[in-house]
C-alpha cells in the first residue's frame, strides 16, 4: 500500500511540474529584449538599412532591416515597403540585377536582431544584400513568440523577399544561427535556397536539456527538430560551430554535418563561445569561396 502511495505522489508531482512546464515553455525557449533606440554601426560608417515591416497571415508586424548592397543600386531601384497586401502594385517597384544575392539571417533565442550587425556587416563586405528580421514578440516585432508562430514569421520573411524584394529563389542564402538555424533548416526543407549556412546547429532543442530534467520536456518540445528538417535539404549547406560553444556542443554540429543527405556540404570550425563565436579573416575568405561557388553546384 505505501509503495502504491508513493508511486501516486510521484505522478501528481511529475503531472504539477509538467503542467508549469508547459504553461512556461516559452520562458525556457525564448528570451526577446526590445531594440535599443542606438542605431546599427557598421565598419563602413557611411552604411545603413532601411526600416521594413512585414505583415504575416495571423496580424503579426514584423519587423525588419534590409541592406540592399551598394553595387546593386543600379539595378535594384526596389523601395521597401510593408507588405501588409501583397499584390501587382507591389511589385511594380524596379527590377533585382541578376547576380544579386540576398542573405536571409536569422538570429537565436535571445535579444533581438541588433546582435546580427556583425553578420550583416561580414555579408555585406562579402557582396551580398541582408534582410534581418525580429521574430514576434523580438525588438519592435509585436506579438507573443511561440514555435508554430516563429515558423510562420520566416515563412512570412522569405515571402516578402522573393513576392515584395522581388528576389529569385536561387539568389536567397538563409543563414541561421543557433535558433535560427533550426528555422533555416526547416525552412531550407520547405523552399529551395541556393544554399543555408547552419552557425551552432543543434539536433533537437530537446537535445539540449540537462537529461536530469528531459522527461519533463518530453511533450513540450516537439518543434525544432533540426536533425530532421536538414535531411530534407537539396541545397549545398556549409555548418560552422565551435568547440568551444558552451550552449551547443561540437557533437550537435559533427551530426548536423553527418545528417546532410548530399556531398554538397562543407564544415567550417570557429573559435569562440556561442555568444562570442569568431569569425576570422581565413573564416571569412573561405565564406566567400563557399557563396561564390555555389554558382557551380548542381
Amino acid at each position: 500500500m505505501r509503495l502504491l502511495q508513493c508511486l501516486v505522489v510521484l505522478v501528481l508531482i511529475y503531472l504539477l511540474l509538467f503542467m508549469l512546464v508547459e504553461t512556461f515553455k516559452y520562458d525556457f525557449m525564448f528570451y526577446p529584449e526590445p531594440l535599443p533606440f542606438l542605431s546599427p554601426r557598421f565598419s563602413d560608417p557611411n552604411l545603413s538599412v532601411e526600416d521594413v515591416y512585414i505583415d504575416t497571415p495571423d496580424s503579426v508586424k514584423l519587423h525588419a532591416w534590409y541592406m540592399p548592397h551598394r553595387r546593386l543600386n543600379q539595378t535594384d531601384t526596389h523601395k521597401t515597403r510593408s507588405s501588409k497586401a501583397i499584390s501587382s502594385s507591389n511589385l511594380a517597384g524596379g527590377k533585382v540585377g541578376v547576380r544579386a544575392r540576398l542573405v536571409i539571417f536569422l538570429h537565436g533565442a535571445g535579444g533581438n536582431m541588433y546582435k546580427a550587425v556583425e553578420h550583416m556587416d561580414m555579408h555585406h563586405r562579402l557582396g551580398n544584400s541582408v534582410l534581418a528580421v525580429d521574430y514576434r514578440g523580438f525588438g519592435k516585432s509585436t506579438g507573443s513568440p511561440s514555435a508554430q508562430g516563429l515558423m510562420l514569421d520566416v515563412l512570412t520573411t522569405w515571402n516578402y523577399a522573393t513576392q515584395v524584394l522581388r528576389y529569385e529563389p536561387q539568389q536567397i542564402i538563409l543563414h541561421g544561427y543557433s535558433l535560427g538555424s533550426s528555422l533555416a533548416a526547416w525552412l531550407g526543407a520547405l523552399r529551395t535556397p541556393r544554399g543555408i549556412i547552419l552557425e551552432a546547429p543543434f539536433t533537437s532543442l530537446y537535445d539540449l536539456i540537462p537529461r536530469a530534467v528531459r522527461p519533463l520536456f518530453y511533450w513540450s518540445m516537439p518543434d525544432f527538430q533540426s536533425a530532421s528538417y536538414i535531411k530534407e535539404l537539396t541545397c549545398p549547406v556549409l555548418i560552422m560551430g565551435s568547440e568551444d560553444d558552451e550552449i551547443v556542443p561540437f557533437s550537435h554540429v559533427l551530426e548536423m554535418y553527418k545528417s546532410v543527405p548530399h556531398s554538397q556540404k562543407k564544415l567550417i570550425q570557429l573559435t569562440g563561445t556561442h555568444l562570442t563565436l569568431h569569425h576570422s579573416r581565413e573564416t571569412q575568405k573561405r565564406l566567400h569561396r563557399w557563396i561564390h561557388n555555389l554558382q557551380s553546384f548542381r
